[in-house]
């Protein structure tokens, strides 16, 4: 129950918010009346920022079992950011349940982006595993002990959630690793990509933290994952992750396999969404950095990234937008010829 105080405060921010649609709409108007006869009429999008529904503004509309620290994503914020989509010419079919709703497969993904590294080839026997009879035997005695530690540790993890159905680990002098792959859906579902999209969402994170700490301010993340739209062409297609902070809007595509074949579609659906290029991230895992810069000089709408480079492209997205700050050591720009050295 709000107070009569936020009551009244919310009333006064939904009357800012109607003049700014009707400023908005007669800047449009104008533009319209002083287009040629004939002409496509195009014009630029009002700012999304502020407003969509009552339930955006003002105290959050409570939601059960969510803590008021974004643990779970709010109704509020889906509705903002479907309305977001759908004044940038897309219809938002359908939208699928938030990642924070299982917040320590976040952990574990973030876990896994952080050793990449040390996890790459266990990680690619799992993914084969999900194509034959869910087994995997590696032995493991070349790896240096730390990096043991850390495999056993992601299997353990992973048995936890049940993606993997067994594990057993033989230490010297055998250092044998065996692991069977669960076959049910949210296994196959992680370990094909899934996490992939969910350390992106960490690393978006990250970066939001690495801009708003030196400043001291803060700044709301709201996002939608594994969002089906409409296009304005009426065909179907899937958005991995659409973000907005403080009307800033991004969306970023995970691939971590084959992606030739698709980044054509994401340019022509990034041009449908007139966003900057620099706003729409491309993330292909372990893509070598001159490949990115060639796919991004190539592909005009957008811009290609591996994981190593997408915390401080962003980083460096939210001080082109926000405010300058001390510039992070590692920013990718297509202009260069110079390699950002990996982890």
């Amino acid at each position: 129950m709000l107070t009569c105080k936020e009551r009244d405060l919310l009333l006064s921010r939904q009357v800012a918010i109607i003049e700014e649609i009707l400023k908005s709409l007669r800047r449009i108007e104008a533009k319209l009346d002083h287009l040629p006869a004939g002409r496509p009429r195009k014009v630029e999008l009002p700012s999304l920022k502020p407003l969509i529904t009552q339930q955006t503004i003002g105290v959050a509309a409570p939601t059960a079992g969510l803590s008021d620290e974004n643990e779970a994503m709010a109704e509020e914020d889906v509705e903002f950011l479907c309305e977001a989509l759908r004044c940038l010419g897309f219809t938002v079919d359908q939208v699928r349940p938030s990642f924070e709703q299982t917040e320590e497969l976040n952990k574990l993904a973030a876990y896994i982006g952080e050793h990449w590294e040390i996890f790459r080839s266990l990680w690619m026997d799992f993914k084969r595993a999900l194509q034959g009879r869910g087994g995997v035997a590696k032995k493991v005695g070349n790896y240096a002990p730390v990096d043991v530690s850390y495999i056993c540790n992601l299997c353990t993890r992973m048995r936890d959630f049940a993606f993997l159905t067994s594990y057993t680990y033989r230490k010297a002098p055998h250092f044998f690793l065996q692991a069977s792959i669960s076959q049910m859906p949210p296994a196959q579902s992680f370990i094909g990509g899934e996490w992939f999209e969910r350390f992106l969402l960490t690393e978006v994170k990250a970066a939001l933290d690495a801009y708003c700490a030196p400043r001291n301010v803060t700044k709301k993340l709201r996002y939608i994952n594994d969002t089906v739209v409409i296009l304005p062409n009426q065909k179907g297609a899937e958005m991995d992750i659409f973000c907005e902070i403080d009307g800033l809007y991004f969306w970023l595509e995970a691939k971590t396999g084959d992606y030739q074949q698709h980044v054509e579609k994401y340019d022509c659906m990034a041009k449908s969404l007139h966003l900057p290029a620099k706003q729409v991230m491309v993330v292909i895992l372990d893509l070598p950095e001159t490949a990115c810069r060639l796919l991004t000089q190539t592909y005009s709408h957008l811009t290609v990234l591996n994981q190593y480079l997408v915390r401080p492209t962003i980083t460096q997205l939210f001080i082109d937008s926000f405010g300058e700050i001390e510039r992070p050591a590692e920013v990718f720009d297509v202009s260069s010829d110079s390699e950002t050295p990996s982890e």
